[in-house]
C-alpha cells in the first residue's frame, strides 16, 4: 500500500476511529500493525508516526477532561515523574542499536509483538468500565479509593509504573493508556471517570515529549500519512460513540483483542 496515498489512508483512519467510538479500545493499538503490516513502513518510522498521532488525538481528550477535573494530581504527578527516565531510557536504547539497523528494526518489532499480546489480553479480558468505588489491592477496606493521600509506597509503584510504561511507549508507541488504566483500575480502584481523566492527560503529556525525542533522534515523521490518519478517525471516532448501543461491547472486544493478538504473531 502506497503510504503517501490519502485516498486509502483516510477511510483507514475512519475505520479506525470507528472502532474506537465501538469499543474504547486506543486507536494507538489498532493503528500500529496496519501501520507496519498493510502500509509497509519501517517499524522506527511507524512508530514515530503513531507517537505524534497519539499526542494530539490525546491533547484533545486531555482538554475536555482537565475542564471536568476527571483526574488527580497525586496520581497523575508521580507517573509523569517517573515516565521521563523511562522516555530517556528508551531512546537511547534505539540510538544505541543503530537507528535504521535491522538490530533496531528487530528490537522494535519483538517488543510490538510482546507488548500486543500484553494489550489484546487485556482487551480480552477487560471488564465493562463502570461509575463508582473499585476494588483495587491498594484500595483498603470495602473498596475505599484512596485517591488523595497515596503514602510512599503507593507513590513509588506510580512512579515505577510511570517508569516502565514511558519506555515501552517509547520503543513501541503503546501503553500509555491500556497499561496506566490497568494500573489506576485494578491496583487503586479508582471510579471510571477519573481512570479516563488521568490516563488521557497522562498520555497528552508523556506522548509529545516521546514524539519529539523520537523525532530527533530515532526516525523521520511522515506528516503527511499523520494529517491523512487524524482527518479519517476523528468523524470515525464521533460515529463509532453513537453507535456503541447498537453492537454487543463483549463481542467487539473479543473480536478486536483476537485481531491484535494475530498481529502481534505476524510481527513476531
Amino acid at each position: 500500500m502506497d503510504p503517501s496515498s490519502l485516498a486509502v489512508i483516510v477511510p483507514a483512519g475512519f475505520l479506525m476511529g470507528v472502532l474506537m467510538g465501538l469499543t474504547g479500545v486506543g486507536a494507538v493499538i489498532l493503528m500500529i500493525p496496519f501501520l507496519i503490516i498493510a502500509v509497509g513502513l519501517p517499524a522506527a518510522q511507524a512508530v514515530g508516526a503513531n507517537l505524534v498521532y497519539a499526542a494530539l488525538t490525546k491533547i484533545l481528550g486531555a482538554v475536555i477532561h482537565y475542564k471536568h477535573r476527571n483526574f488527580d494530581p497525586a496520581f497523575l504527578i508521580p507517573l509523569l515523574y517517573g515516565s521521563l527516565p523511562g522516555i530517556l531510557a528508551g531512546v537511547a536504547v534505539l540510538y544505541r542499536v543503530e537507528v535504521g539497523g535491522s538490530a533496531a528494526e528487530a528490537l522494535i518489532l519483538r517488543a510490538l509483538a510482546v507488548v500486543l499480546v500484553a494489550a489484546g489480553l487485556l482487551t480480552l479480558f477487560q471488564k465493562p468500565s463502570r461509575e463508582g468505588h473499585g476494588g483495587g489491592v491498594l484500595s483498603g477496606a470495602a473498596g475505599v479509593r484512596r485517591a488523595s493521600a497515596t503514602g510512599l509506597a503507593e507513590k513509588g509503584l506510580l512512579m515505577i509504573t510511570g517508569g516502565l510504561v514511558g519506555f515501552i511507549t517509547t520503543i513501541t508507541s503503546i501503553g500509555s493508556g491500556v497499561f496506566v488504566a490497568a494500573a489506576l483500575a485494578n491496583c487503586f480502584g479508582m471510579q471510571a471517570s477519573q481512570v479516563v481523566g488521568i490516563t488521557m492527560i497522562y498520555g497528552a503529556i508523556v506522548m509529545p515529549v516521546a514524539a519529539i525525542l523520537h523525532g530527533a533522534f530515532v526516525s523521520d515523521i511522515p506528516w503527511k500519512l499523520v494529517i491523512g490518519l487524524l482527518a479519517g478517525s476523528l468523524p470515525g471516532v464521533w460515529l463509532g460513540s453513537r453507535l456503541v448501543s447498537c453492537v454487543p461491547e463483549r463481542f467487539l472486544r473479543v473480536l478486536l483483542g483476537a485481531i491484535i493478538i494475530i498481529s502481534a504473531v505476524r510481527l513476531w
